[in-house]
C-alpha cells in the first residue's frame, strides 16, 4: 500500500528481526484493521519467505538503518536478540518510530537494556512498550495474547 493510500489511525508497523515469525503473524492478521505490517528488517534473507507469503505487500532490510529511513514506517517491534534491544531500541526511538521490544523485563539483562533507553532518549520523544514473549508459560498461557497485542497496538486498540 502506497503512503498515500494508508488509512489514517492505522499503524504502519516494522519487524525488526525475523526468526520466530509464528506469534508475530497470528497478531498481526488478528489486529490488520489497526495495524499493517509494511516492513521486516533481518540480515538474513532466507527468513524473508514466511513473512512475504503472508504480507506480500511489505518492504524487506537487512540493515536497521535501511529500515529506519523508511518514512512510512512509525512503529517497530523489537524482536531481535535481546543483546541487540537496547541498541536498536534507541536508534529506533531517536528516529522517531515507536518501539515495542518484545522479552523486555523478562531477564536482567533487558532491565538494563531498558535503563540505557531511559538514559539516551530523551522523555518528550519516548513511546515505547513492552510486549511478553510468545512461548507458553504456566503463569500467563491465557493472557499471552492480550498482553502482546498491547504491546503491538498500545492506545489504538
Amino acid at each position: 500500500m502506497s503512503p498515500s493510500l494508508v488509512r489514517p489511525s492505522v499503524v504502519r508497523l516494522a519487524v525488526a528481526g525475523a526468526r520466530r515469525p509464528q506469534a508475530e503473524i497470528r497478531i498481526l492478521k488478528q489486529l490488520q484493521e489497526k495495524v499493517e505490517l509494511c516492513a521486516v528488517c533481518d540480515p538474513n534473507e532466507t527468513l524473508w519467505s514466511v513473512w512475504k507469503e503472508q504480507f506480500p505487500g511489505a518492504r524487506f532490510y537487512r540493515t536497521l538503518d535501511d529500515l529506519l529511513s523508511d518514512d512510512t514506517v512509525n512503529a517497530i517491534i523489537v524482536a531481535t536478540p535481546l543483546r541487540m534491544h537496547a541498541e536498536q531500541s534507541v536508534a529506533a526511538l531517536k528516529a522517531g518510530k515507536h518501539v515495542a521490544a518484545l522479552k523486555a523485563g523478562k531477564h536482567v539483562a533487558a532491565l538494563k537494556a531498558g535503563k540505557h533507553v531511559l538514559s539516551e532518549v530523551p522523555a518528550a520523544t519516548r513511546s515505547s512498550n513492552a510486549g511478553t514473549s510468545s512461548r507458553p508459560s504456566k503463569r500467563r498461557s491465557s493472557s499471552t495474547c492480550s498482553l502482546r497485542t498491547s504491546a503491538i497496538c498500545g492506545p489504538i486498540c
